[in-house]
């Protein structure tokens, strides 16, 4: 099968965008011109995570739509949104392989299996994160 023929999604937050997202996105951009980037809504992460996003979900968006990517509003765990995109490959970043994503996402192996979804990890950007940011700017306040 042709690679252009693949579609692809990611869901996340993206909130201070890095290079370890732009690592993601680009190596979705590499497998195909179909891509998709489900981005979590304000309120989503504000449940999941317990603190809102520092940057808006309007902010966010915009920013991974200049990336020139498809975008979309991710408001729930992400199994809605998988089914509205119906990706052929799901992708995320290694440091989920070992962690709780299906479950997050409210979807099983079996689902994806169902829906002939195969999730692709791209290797994580070792010591970068949402998380690092933030804690960088709390030590400087």
């Amino acid at each position: 099968m042709n690679t252009e023929q693949f579609k692809i999604l990611s869901i996340g937050t993206w909130d201070l965008l890095h290079f370890g997202h732009l690592n993601i996105i680009n190596y979705c951009k590499k497998l195909s011109s179909d891509v998709w980037i489900g981005v979590n809504s304000d309120e989503f992460v504000a449940k999941y995570k317990g603190n809102p996003p520092l940057m808006t979900f309007e902010e966010r968006i915009k920013n991974i739509e200049m990336l020139g990517v498809k975008t979309v509003r991710n408001n729930s765990a992400g199994k809605n949104t998988i089914i509205e995109i119906s990706p052929d490959i799901l992708v995320i970043g290694s440091d989920w392989a070992r962690k709780d994503y299906l479950p997050q996402l409210d979807v099983t192996q079996d689902e994806l299996d169902q829906w002939d979804i195969s999730i692709l990890y791209v290797p994580y950007t070792a010591k970068l994160s949402t998380t690092v940011l933030k804690n960088r700017l709390k030590s400087q306040e």
